[in-house]
């Protein structure tokens, strides 16, 4: 076998060797007393969806509900019981600003590719490539509102899709993988983020998430540029290409990086035909988000950072903007140092499961301003960790540590405020720290041996693998 356990995230199969008289129907569970002679997918010929949800599964639901039903009741009772207006009845930012990170930003772009686009009244904040993927929408006209929540909906029902598919063909019942599915869906707080502000990160992690898909199915190239592509739109997302290092493969990282700069190239001119300006006008316009939101303590908007030096910002006495400058260079240079030793003596060493959740969680936990529109980045390892339960793998305490985490981060916690400032934030930033020292320190599953599911196996690096 050539590939790597990753490819059961996707199968494309919907009948095992087992069916067709292949090698699990001689020498797999079935043969053996395993998995399948109880009623797996070989004992029945195909893959029968007979079993429920893994209870791990079924444990982190139910939490996830209680999480979503304090946070609905809570702001129920401060809405019509107390009379409380926002914060207190919105897990959201302001009901004001619904889709106005689109929709207040376009007119803008009318002046793309003249100097007058760096005279506006709202300055450009984010890096060039951005403003590719803006005109576009601007092309739309009236309709730009309509095609993002179409593109919302498609990316959702696409990856809810192609999940179920695995929980299906691992067994479960198609009842109990599409309630499962429609509920995280509902409870989903990151999606419903991201689509109220009708942020961009939509199509970042479109890229990421569909890069991870393409990692897992041996198509390294093709990941390769898709992370490139998200790494030119947000610098972080370069860290995906780290995990062609294990495998030795530097030149798909060169292509990434090729591939990230070039775009980065086309799109300042497409900003502005003197390449020199462009590039000067948008470092001054992300410099200016550093120092609008990185330097300051914005009320109002510090519940829904969830990047660690936000935490720090929060646990620290007021600084004045000079002090926070020089903190913030200290932290750049100690979580450059953790991560990179984490991830060269640690993480590298790691299945590939704990080596995605890890650069997941660093991408958007380790800068120094990170909304909560970016935690939909984390559905990728989510959805690795639910593949694997439904394969038959068995949490360990990390395992068990990580799922609690995903719980905290995927839901709304409105009721968490003080002083009119919702801090929800600050706890997922706690969780996303337990993701990634779960990732580092232990194994998410207890035991190492392959778990057979039809043609597949979980739980082992295959040699030669992608």
């Amino acid at each position: 076998m050539s590939q790597s356990w990753l490819k059961l995230l996707f199968l494309d199969d919907a009948v095992g060797p087992a069916a067709t008289g292949g090698p699990a129907a001689t020498r797999g569970p079935a043969a053996t007393g395993g998995p399948a002679a109880t009623g797996g997918p070989a004992a029945t010929g195909g893959p029968a969806a007979t079993r429920r949800l893994p209870q791990p599964l079924r444990i982190w639901l139910a939490a996830v509900l209680v999480l979503t039903a304090a946070n609905v009741v809570t702001e129920l009772i401060c809405h019509f019981a107390l009379g409380l207006r926002y914060p207190y009845d919105w897990p959201f930012v302001a009901p004001v600003s619904r889709f106005g990170d689109l929709l207040d930003w376009l007119p803008q772009f009318r002046t793309i590719h003249t100097e007058a686009f760096f005279h506006q009244r709202l300055q450009f904040l984010y890096p060039a490539p951005v403003s590719i993927v803006y005109t576009l929408f601007l092309l739309a006209g009236r309709g730009a509102l309509t095609i993002y929540l179409a593109l919302a909906a498609s990316l959702a029902g696409t990856a809810l899709l192609l999940l179920g598919k695995c929980l299906r063909a691992n067994g479960v019942r198609t009842a109990s993988a599409s309630g499962f599915l429609i509920a995280v869906l509902l409870t989903s707080y990151p999606f419903w983020f991201v689509v109220h502000t009708a942020n961009l990160e939509l199509v970042v992690s479109g890229f990421t998430m569909t890069g991870v898909w393409a990692f897992s199915r041996g198509r390294q190239g093709m990941a390769a540029s898709l992370f490139g592509v998200a790494a030119a739109m947000k610098i972080y997302p370069v860290l995906y290409l780290l995990l062609f290092l294990k495998r030795g493969t530097w030149g798909r990282v060169v292509q990434g990086v090729v591939l990230a700069a070039a775009i980065i190239a086309v799109s300042l001119w497409v900003v502005y035909p003197k390449v020199g300006v462009s590039w000067s006008e948008m470092r001054l316009g992300t410099a200016a988000f550093i120092q609008q939101d990185g330097l300051h303590f914005l009320h109002g908007r510090i519940g829904f950072d969830h990047s660690l030096f936000a935490l720090i910002k929060t646990v620290l006495p007021p600084m004045t903007t000079e002090r926070t400058a020089r903190v913030l260079s200290a932290y750049f240079v100690v979580v450059a140092i953790t991560a990179s030793w984490l991830w060269f003596q640690r993480v590298s060493k790691q299945p590939v499961l704990a080596q995605v959740l890890f650069l997941s969680t660093a991408t958007i936990l380790l800068p120094p301003v990170s909304y909560d529109y970016t935690l939909v980045h984390l559905y990728a390892p989510w959805a690795m960790l639910v593949v694997a339960l439904a394969g038959g793998r068995t949490l360990s305490w990390a395992g068990w540590s990580a799922l609690g985490c995903f719980a905290i981060i995927f839901t709304a916690q409105g009721y968490i405020l003080s002083q009119g400032d919702h801090f929800a934030a600050q706890l997922k930033c706690v969780a996303m720290l337990g993701l990634m020292v779960a990732a580092a320190t232990a194994s998410l599953f207890k035991e190492r041996q392959p778990v057979r599911v039809g043609q597949e196996i979980i739980g082992q690096e295959i040699k030669g693998a992608p």
